[in-house]
């Protein structure tokens, strides 16, 4: 009986650190769904981080190259040096100039790029104070991350770009 009060009571510790969940909704300043935008949370308390950092290694570069009829791909390995957007004219097409991509290495393991509805669902937050910042390609200036304070219950946060996004061409 003892033991299964203890396991009872760590289980319910184990429980509580990891219970809460937030769906942050992004919109352009029309008001309209952005999808793409990268959403990232962190938590106040920094012992929730993991403990593996980034590799220290400088800069990277990635090259592009079509594959040849009969001849297999070339894989490319990337080293980021730091958090956040790369250099965006790493990724696009010398032919088709609308062509773009992007990079963003997140500091936090808690990051989800928003869906064609402009939202980011996170479960298993660690409960207590956090920043969630928001990153959009065609955002120039960043917008200040906003305070949330997770809880058991399920939370919702609206964030509104200064911009309107370029919409993708299909």
């Amino acid at each position: 009986m003892k033991k299964l009060l203890i396991s009872s009571a760590l289980l319910a510790m184990c429980a509580g650190a990891l219970a809460g969940s937030l769906s942050v909704a992004v919109v352009d300043k029309e008001g309209k769904p952005v999808p793409d935008a990268i959403v990232l949370v962190f938590p106040s308390d920094k012992s929730a981080m993991p403990k593996t950092p980034l590799p220290a290694q400088a800069g990277f570069e990635l090259r592009l190259e079509g594959k040849s009829a009969g001849k297999p791909s070339r894989p490319a390995e990337v080293t980021l040096s730091s958090a956040g957007a790369l250099n965006a004219t790493l990724l696009g097409c010398f032919i088709h100039g609308s062509m773009r991509g992007y990079v963003y290495a997140s500091e936090t393991p808690w990051a989800a790029k928003t869906t064609a509805e402009g939202l980011a669902v996170f479960d298993d937050l660690p409960e207590g104070a956090a920043q969630v910042k928001v990153w959009q390609a065609d955002q120039l200036i960043d917008l200040a991350p906003q305070a949330h304070t997770v809880t058991a219950a399920p939370g919702n946060l609206r964030v509104q770009l200064n911009v309107t996004p370029r919409r993708r061409r299909i």
